[in-house]
């Protein structure tokens, strides 16, 4: 909801009122208000979308966290770990990932310091699943790796989480995606700072809840501020890869508000840019979906399969880039007025899952939800396609090592302790 009043609500009403904040064009492709009608209707029902999925995940919450308040737990079976599997895995792991990486790298004809430099790399991850093996094998390597320290009840060093830490990190900024960077953030900061609330607990009473509210207010604020910073970073890099000398101030290239936002629009403009788009080339209704149900399906056994909505734009639009499609958008251009109903749907299910692993007595249950927790982001920005697509692959990854790492057996006051 937050996301929505800064960063669709106030470009939306700054289109609406004329003030001149945010250049009107999305990429090469010039968007406007048909009529003060047309922008009064669409506020409101871009409003009443993002209301819908946030009176769905209140009302999901409630009933979960009262159920297990009541019951002081969720009937999810105990499991220990077993460490020498979760050694055994880290080893595979991270044999794997260099596998990857070497096969990506070859590709690259730049130096192994822009290789890893958070700028555009166009061509390299020619698949949205070698991007996603990529990327999610360091942070589960990193995750079993805390896991068995928090297991053994022993602290890892300082000196060695700094090093994981910007290893991960290095490995996320080849990516050049702003959104996965500060997921990555968000995931790694709410992780420890849930295992550190379980340790403390274990010595002492204090207000869990306010403790959690207070850590997850100080991560939502610097990650606002990584926004212009991995901007123009993004930018600068880039020019180096490209070989151009001449650096561009962040300032020379947008506005202070484009520029705080790390955007030239918000989702509202691209709203107007999509809904173009429906009615020059007739998208079906529920496009999104369909694409869902065959984005598993290898294009060589289908050819003519549909490709994600943001990437039809810019096929058919002729767009010099493909902008984010944003969950509200994507929502109204697939169901129009019935997408009321559905991100309501949408909402209460997403939360009941989220929920139902938080309260979880396993902490890789846990993890789970961080994982969902932390991809509000891409979800908010490129819609509920990519994000269960991406969620949906990254949780199924996690779950196959927990099934080779879980041990069944009662658990140890001292491995975790709700």
């Amino acid at each position: 909801m937050i996301m929505y009043f800064v960063f669709y609500s106030f470009p939306a009403w700054d289109l609406y009122f004329d003030w001149g904040l945010f250049d009107r064009n999305i990429l090469n492709y010039s968007i406007g208000l048909k009529s003060e009608t047309q922008g009064l209707y669409l506020i409101f029902i871009t409003t009443m979308i993002m209301l819908s999925y946030y009176i769905g995940h209140i009302i999901s919450l409630k009933f979960i966290k009262g159920t297990a308040e009541k019951k002081n737990k969720i009937k999810l079976k105990d499991t220990s770990y077993n460490i020498k599997r979760i050694n055994f895995f880290i080893k595979v792991l991270s044999i794997c990932w260099i596998v990857v990486f070497l096969y990506l790298f070859t590709k690259y004809n730049q130096s192994i310091l822009l290789f890893f430099s958070p700028s555009r790399k166009e061509g390299l991850f020619e698949s949205s699943y070698i991007s996603l093996i990529y990327l999610n094998l360091p942070l589960l390597i990193l995750i079993l790796i805390v896991l068995k320290n928090h297991v053994l009840n022993r602290k890892i060093s300082k000196v060695k989480m700094l090093y994981l830490l910007i290893t991960t990190f290095l490995i996320y900024m080849t990516s050049g995606q702003r959104r996965e960077i500060i997921d990555l953030f968000i995931f790694i900061f709410v992780l420890l700072t849930h295992l550190k609330v379980v340790n403390i607990g274990e010595i002492k009473k204090f207000n869990q809840i306010k403790y959690k509210r207070k850590k997850i207010f100080q991560i939502g604020a610097l990650s606002i501020l990584l926004v212009p910073l991995l901007w123009w970073s993004r930018v600068f890099f880039t020019q180096l890869q490209r070989n151009d000398n001449n650096v561009i101030m962040p300032w020379e290239r947008r506005g202070f508000i484009e520029l705080l936002f790390g955007s030239s629009s918000g989702g509202f403009n691209t709203l107007l840019l999509g809904l173009d788009h429906k009615r020059l080339f007739n998208l079906e209704w529920g496009y999104s979906v369909y694409f869902f149900i065959t984005s598993f399906i290898p294009r060589g056994l289908l050819e003519n399969k549909p490709i994600i909505i943001n990437k039809l734009w810019e096929q058919d639009l002729n767009l010099i880039g493909n902008p984010s499609t944003f969950f509200i958008n994507e929502m109204y251009i697939n169901f129009g007025i019935a997408s009321i109903f559905f991100s309501f749907i949408f909402g209460l299910g997403l939360s009941y899952f989220y929920n139902k692993l938080y309260y979880s007595k396993d902490v890789f249950y846990n993890i789970y939800s961080y994982t969902l927790f932390s991809s509000v982001i891409l979800l908010f920005k490129n819609g509920f396609t990519q994000f269960i697509i991406n969620t949906l692959i990254t949780l199924i990854l996690f779950h196959i090592v927990y099934i080779f790492i879980k041990k069944r057996g009662s658990y140890e006051k001292n491995n975790y302790n709700r």
